[in-house]
């Protein structure tokens, strides 16, 4: 039986990535190669913090419930609102990028995840506290699964 070329599928290539805060997505295939830098998001979420911390600063010399203390309330409640605009921006902008490298280089299947196994002398312990600490954790990755939802329609 012969199978029409339009109905034929792509031949087996595949992508790996690695997301990350530094830089938010790395994907290579056999050929290419993107990565695309996270710098705007940190720079961001330090700006944010900076401003949060000052703003703290100066609600805590103020009398609760006055008129400085709720205007300084409203200052820190848009500084969040405009930020977090701003990051979900960043993020739907990187992971727009990825997927469309990855349309462009017929990618049939992508591979991420945390590779175990593969690093030789390190401090275990160390790694574990850090990994049990809260702390920096991309965005980028729900993003990223819900772009190849939409596009690829999984």
């Amino acid at each position: 039986m012969e199978v029409p070329e339009e109905t034929r599928s792509l031949p087996f290539k595949a992508a790996g990535a690695d997301l990350g805060e530094i830089h938010m997505v790395a994907l290579a295939t056999e050929e290419k190669a993107l990565v695309i830098s996270g710098r705007a998001v940190r720079s961001l979420k330090q700006y944010r913090a900076k401003m949060l911390a000052e703003l703290s600063k100066k609600i805590s010399r103020c009398k609760k419930g006055s008129r400085k203390y709720k205007k300084y309330a409203r200052a820190k409640v848009r500084l969040r609102e405009k930020t977090q605009a701003q990051l979900d921006y960043l993020y739907h902008k990187s992971t727009k990028e990825a997927i469309q490298f990855l349309l462009k280089e017929q990618v049939t299947d992508l591979v991420a995840g945390h590779p175990e196994g593969i690093e030789k002398n390190t401090n275990k312990e160390k790694k574990e506290k850090k990994e049990k600490q809260p702390g920096k954790k991309t965005a980028a990755v729900p993003m990223v699964l819900w772009q190849a939802e939409r596009i690829f329609e999984i």
